[in-house]
């Protein structure tokens, strides 16, 4: 019964528009934060702190022989 009501209740607030509105507003938000953390992180760290450091060097990488 517990678990049927949770399905009930998942259904009813992914398929009401409001609360879709509510969920995609709690999505902008939390990407604004990850935003303004990543901006943050590269402006404290310099390169060492930029979003995609480790896949992408900005400096010649030695070659091993």
């Amino acid at each position: 019964m517990g678990i049927g009501l949770q399905i009930v209740v998942c259904a009813l607030l992914l398929k009401l528009p409001i609360f879709r509105q509510v969920f995609l507003t709690l999505n902008q938000l939390i990407l604004s934060l990850e935003k303004s953390t990543a901006a943050g992180t590269s402006f404290v760290f310099g390169y060492l702190g930029a979003v995609g450091f480790l896949l992408k060097p900005n400096f010649p990488m030695p070659h091993l022989s």
